[in-house]
């Protein structure tokens, strides 16, 4: 949690965490195992107030992994109605 709080405090978002993307050590002399954050190649940095995701660019990370509310944004950042989403059930 240390280096994910640490690239949010430089205001860079990795875009693409899951856990293949987390590096975990062979326990040390004191049996204590250390996690990595690894693949960088999604970070973007962003100007303060603003989200990295945008459907007007695409939705950078991997399928499978994106949150489900990334998904129900509109291009205006307002969350998609489940029904909006499902008009035939309603």
């Amino acid at each position: 949690m240390c280096g994910l709080s640490h690239l949010h405090s430089l205001n860079i978002v990795h875009r693409d965490l899951k856990p293949r993307n987390i590096l975990l050590s062979q326990p040390g002399p004191l049996g204590r195992v250390r996690a990595l954050i690894s693949d960088f190649g999604l970070c973007k940095k962003i100007p303060e107030g603003r989200t990295s995701f945008s459907l007007r660019s695409g939705i950078p990370g991997t399928e499978g992994w994106i949150a489900p509310e990334v998904l129900l944004e509109t291009p205006g950042n307002k969350p998609v109605r489940e029904r909006q989403l499902t008009p035939h059930l309603t």
